[in-house]
């Protein structure tokens, strides 16, 4: 019936197709001599001619030719692994099944030789792995960003340009730097010519005078330059000093006031002086002359008028110009804690009980207005204070005894009080029974 059954012998040298019972075919190999035998199927043998090209920076096509023995079964897949040329272990590249007889192999590193081996696989299994390909290489990118770009060093025309190399230069040696500037008023960049260098900083010349530009750099290989970094902190060349800190306002008399403030950035140039400006109220400002000039951060300012207000702003000079004023600072008044209320008094009033105080107004040493309050000693122990109308205080429900009170006015700087002791309030007299006279009140 043209099947061969087990055991069965031919007279040939070829393979031998064999049916099995679902008609599928298989084919074995029949060994020379043997009279025809049939061998059970075996794993394919190795690929051939492997070798990669199509590079890009991730990606390389492995290609090779399909083995001369299936082993006796169609090859239904093929089995890839790479390691970088350095490397000893493989790895194998997840891939869809396939008979192709190329791949894309991606997820490779940028710039780096690899090398690639295959094997073939049929129902039997894994064939043996094909010899090496040669090295091949994915392709270097372009470098990334230079980082931390600043400007220093400035003179009239220059300012030296320094930055931190790429992290990454591609996969190629960096060979230079591309430095680009513009004033801070400009959109357009400039692009500063100069031999080609790997050093990471540079004078950029040419600069216009007491002017203020940003730069940005970009590294460069032998695949193209990189992106460019982010613009720098403005810089000038030989500028005015920054803006000194806003001024603070310390001790104050009726007559002058301490100040002090933060220093100015240098801006490359060293300041010589801080020239201070005041003004009262909202009037106009005027310079504080000084004797020479000085660095020091911190002055008494002199000849201010008793209960004016005044505000400062101070300016940093150098030998590129006079710095932006500062932020104006908060208002100070030429004032000091008050004088104590003077000359209390005490009073009797015809009320049986009630002591009048009076006293004259406290000097307020420059402030606008004062408070004041009254307070007496009752059983050892002060009363709360309470608040007078003018400079009179009526106190009321007073046992026949000895007393002391005491007087503070109180303004926007302070306090001052005064006491008067020894104050009497007696009981009535007969006679002032009589007549209706108040109780006596004597000063001890």
């Amino acid at each position: 019936d043209g099947q061969l059954g087990n055991g069965s012998q031919v007279q040939a040298d070829a393979p031998v197709r064999v049916l099995g019972s679902s008609g599928a075919g298989s084919t074995l190999s029949v060994l020379k001599g043997a009279r025809g035998r049939t061998l059970p199927v075996v794993a394919p043998g190795a690929p051939t001619i492997v070798s990669a090209s199509s590079a890009t920076s991730s990606s390389l096509v492995v290609s090779w030719t399909a083995p001369s023995d299936n082993g006796g079964a169609a090859i239904t897949n093929y089995v890839v692994q790479y390691r970088p040329v350095s490397a000893t272990e493989w790895s194998t590249f997840n891939h869809e099944v396939s008979t192709a007889i190329s791949i894309t192999v991606t997820g490779l590193a940028t710039a780096s030789s690899y090398e690639f081996q295959i094997a073939a696989v049929n129902t039997a299994g894994t064939g043996a792995f094909s010899r090496l390909s040669g090295a091949a290489s994915t392709l270097a990118i372009a470098p990334r960003t230079p980082t931390n770009v600043s400007a220093s060093s400035a003179t009239r025309s220059s300012l030296v340009v320094s930055w931190t190399a790429p992290s990454d230069d591609g996969g190629a040696a960096i060979t230079d730097y591309v430095v680009q500037y513009r004033l801070t008023s400009a959109n357009s960049w400039s692009t500063f010519t100069h031999t080609a260098s790997t050093a990471t900083s540079i004078m950029v010349t040419g600069l216009a005078t007491s002017s203020w530009y940003v730069f940005k750099v970009a590294a460069v290989n032998s695949v193209d330059p990189g992106n460019f970094s982010d613009a720098s902190i403005a810089r000038s060349t030989l500028a005015p000093p920054g803006r000194p800190g806003r001024p603070e306002i310390g001790a104050r008399t009726t007559s002058t006031m301490r100040i002090s403030w933060d220093a100015a950035a240098s801006n490359g140039s060293a300041i010589t002086n801080y020239v201070v400006e005041y003004r009262k109220d909202t009037g106009a400002w005027r310079t504080f002359t000084r004797p020479t000039p000085s660095t020091a951060l911190s002055m008494t300012v002199t000849g201010l008028t008793v209960g004016d207000s005044y505000t400062f702003r101070v300016s940093a000079v150098s030998a590129g110009g006079t710095s932006p004023t500062s932020v104006v600072s908060a208002v100070g008044l030429a004032a000091t804690d008050p004088d104590a209320p003077e000359s209390v008094v005490g009073k009797a009033t015809k009320v049986a009980g009630q002591i009048t105080v009076t006293w004259n107004a406290a000097d307020l040493n420059g402030a606008p207005s004062a408070t004041y309050t009254i307070s007496w000693l009752v059983g050892g122990k002060w009363t709360t204070p309470v608040t007078a109308t003018g400079f009179s205080y009526t106190i009321a429900k007073l046992k026949p005894g000895t007393y002391s009170v005491r007087v503070t006015a109180t303004t926007v700087e302070g306090s001052a009080t005064a006491t008067k002791t020894g104050i009497v309030l007696a009981n009535k007299s007969p006679l002032a029974a009589l007549t209706g006279g108040g109780p006596s009140l004597l000063f001890g």
